[in-house]
Formats: structure tokens, C-alpha cells, sequence
């Protein structure tokens, strides 16, 4: 690609030079590489036949349909558990950017990233909150038709809207709820899926069982719980040490919500799922 027109002069010999003869029958012998010149001698281990090759779509409606219609019937589908941090501390700010979270994986996007980040056909999306206790998990099934679908992301997002901060915190209790959910349905699963959780909190936990009790639970189950990754998504100033070694633990990874935009956080968290 030409960068600088006044080097127009310099860019055509050089472009002239790859496309000889000379070059093109030097570069098929070294690298096996098929000659675009088709006056140049290809490699002898090059199969003589005819090529056909796949068009590139054309059109962005295009490439834009077939993204989608991967996304949602042919890609393997997840199982996730959102484990969301309701105590007291996270009143203000951390709560409103977790629920701005949620809202955007349950968005209509027409276009953009949010659009390929939101929950797709077939998922199947539990979330589990928590404060000094941890709730009952509510499960929200995409569906497999866009209908259903877009129903189930509107009501993830009546779900969130009204939730609110008040009392302690329970993190590793409601992780391990949700770890144990999902092994358990991963046991009686029939399909292929991917199983992750993501946990999104400010960090110190002071209720229900410890760091250290969850680690030795989790140790202690072998490969019951295995391949099921935990991301903690950090929005305050929390024992970020103690959630990187939970990620960590279950092969996932910690994200701080401060120093990284959601929309990139998400970006790679569904890349798991």
C-alpha cells in the first residue's frame, strides 16, 4: 500500500519487481507459494490444477448476516452464571457501572460492538446476586428464534433496573454457588457448551465462607469443578489480590473495571463464552 504519493515512482518499480518473472519463480522454489504471475514457474510440489477460490462478501449487510447467523445458531453456546455484588458499599457509582454492565449485554445495538457482546440464541444466562447472603439463581434462556431472544434480553433488563445496595458481602459463598450450578449441569448436559462465571464486585468479602475456605473447597473437589473459569470484574478499591488468585484458581482472568472500559472488558470475557 502506497503511504506517500510522492514516492509514487519508487512504490511502482518495487511493485514491478515482485511481480517478475525472476522473483515470482525464486519465491514459489523457497517458499511454495503459488506465483501471481502467471507467465513465472511454480514450485514442482505445487499441485497443477485449477484453483477455486471463495469470494470475500462484498457487501458490510452481508458479512453483517453471516456474523450474526453464526453467533446465534452455529457457534457452541454458553452457560454462564452473572454473580453481581448488591452490598452496601457498592451503593452510587459501582452499582450504576454494573448494572450498565448487564444493560449492554441485554441491549438491542443495531451496530457496533455491542451488538456481537450481547447475549445470543441458545445461551443459557443464570444470575445469582448477593449481599450478606446470596440469592436463589434466576435463569434467563435466550431461546433459538430472534424473537425469543430479544424477549429474554428485555427481561435480564427489567431485572436489573430496580436492583439496589444494601448489607455485607458474600462473594465466595455465591461463587461457589454458582461453580457448583454449573459443574452440575455440565454433568447432565447432552450438547456441547461453554460454562464460565462472571463475578462483578468491589472486592472485600466479610460474609459467609472465607478465601481460604473456598480455595480449599474448590482443591478439594478435584476434577469436579475443573474447566469452569471465574472472572471477577473489580469496581472498587477491594482485595484485588485475593480475586486475581480466584481467577487464577479456576483459569480465569481479573479485569478492574477503573482502568478498562466495560465495553473491552466484555469484549474478551465473551470470547470464552
Amino acid at each position: 500500500m502506497l503511504l506517500n504519493a510522492n514516492k509514487r515512482a519508487d512504490y511502482d518499480k518495487l511493485v514491478a519487481y515482485l511481480r517478475s518473472n525472476d522473483f515470482q519463480t525464486k519465491m514459489s522454489a523457497l517458499t511454495l507459494r503459488r506465483p501471481v504471475n502467471p507467465d513465472a514457474v511454480a514450485a514442482a510440489a505445487i499441485p497443477k490444477r485449477t484453483l477455486i477460490e471463495l469470494p470475500f462478501p462484498g457487501q458490510a449487510s452481508l458479512i453483517s448476516s453471516l456474523l450474526d447467523n453464526f453467533l446465534s445458531d452455529v457457534r457452541v453456546p454458553g452457560s454462564s452464571r452473572y454473580v453481581l455484588d448488591l452490598s452496601g458499599s457498592m451503593e452510587g457509582d459501582r452499582i450504576n457501572s454494573l448494572k450498565q454492565a448487564m444493560l449492554m449485554l441485554a441491549s438491542d445495538a443495531p451496530s457496533g460492538s455491542q451488538r456481537y457482546a450481547r447475549f445470543q440464541n441458545r445461551e443459557h444466562v443464570g444470575i445469582i446476586t448477593f449481599s450478606t447472603t446470596t440469592s436463589p439463581t434466576v435463569m434467563f434462556p435466550m431461546g433459538s428464534t430472534a424473537e425469543e431472544n430479544a424477549k429474554a434480553r428485555e427481561a435480564v433488563t427489567q431485572f436489573v433496573k430496580p436492583m439496589a445496595a444494601d448489607g455485607g458481602t458474600a462473594i465466595y459463598s455465591s461463587v461457589q454457588q454458582a461453580i457448583i450450578e454449573l459443574s452440575q449441569e455440565r454433568g447432565r448436559a447432552t450438547d456441547k457448551r461453554y460454562y464460565t462465571v462472571v463475578l462483578m464486585t468491589d472486592g472485600e468479602n466479610n460474609h459467609g465462607i472465607s478465601h481460604s475456605e473456598f480455595d480449599d473447597w474448590y482443591r478439594a473437589n478435584g476434577e469436579t469443578m475443573r474447566g469452569i473459569p471465574v472472572f471477577p470484574i473489580l469496581f472498587g478499591e477491594g482485595n484485588a489480590e485475593e480475586l486475581k488468585q480466584l481467577a487464577d484458581l479456576t483459569g480465569g482472568r481479573l479485569f478492574d473495571s477503573r482502568s478498562v472500559a466495560l465495553a473491552t472488558v466484555f469484549k474478551e470475557i465473551r470470547g470464552y463464552q
